[in-house]
């Protein structure tokens, strides 16, 4: 294009950017993004687990972590599909969901059974084949007193397992499974 098109484009470009982004500086000849103004959900993210991560105790990492995940609001750029954005999607997913993890841990560390248990399937809704969510609930149930909901969860999963994938359960979740079967009532 043109000189004279291509600094048209330039300045609307410009504008665009300070409008939605931020501040967006002429330096020694070259234009730079101010980014101290600038606020991006990832960054945000992942600072904030690393936050809840420092914090001393479960009941401090609590509302960090419930903070922190409300920025998750869907997989990372879904209308974009170049190998690089794949890559980065998946990471951010599996970030979010080991933090689900974490928050249901901490729930079950300051005995918020319930909380616990809500956080364990949600993990699960979002990934159904996420068996370190299947077995925290297992283990919740237990420590709820119900047994039959824990034997009902495993043979749920063990079903989705089997018709979606043709495999078993992980052996630590047999293992559980098999200690609940042994257990008196």
């Amino acid at each position: 294009m043109s000189a004279e098109r291509a600094d048209g484009v330039l300045g609307v470009t410009l504008t665009r950017i300070r409008k939605l982004l931020c501040p967006v500086s002429l330096v020694n000849g070259w234009y730079v993004l101010t980014p101290e103004h600038l606020w991006y959900d990832v960054q945000e993210f992942e600072k904030g687990l690393a936050d809840a991560k420092r914090a001393s105790s479960a009941s401090l990492r609590i509302p960090r972590l419930k903070q922190t995940l409300e920025l998750y609001h869907s997989d990372y750029l879904e209308r974009l599909a170049s190998p690089w954005v794949l890559e980065e999607r998946e990471r951010l997913r599996q970030v979010y969901l080991s933090a689900l993890i974490a928050l249901a841990e901490a729930y079950a560390e300051t005995n918020d059974l319930e909380s616990s248990l809500n956080t364990f399937q949600k993990a699960s809704q979002v990934e159904p084949f996420f068996e370190s969510a299947w077995l925290g609930a297992m283990q919740v149930y237990l420590r709820m007193g119900n047994r039959a909901a824990a034997i009902t969860h495993y043979e749920k999963l063990k079903r989705l397992l089997q018709e979606e994938m043709n495999i078993e359960p992980a052996s630590e979740i047999q293992a559980l499974y098999s200690d609940i079967i042994s257990m008196k009532q």
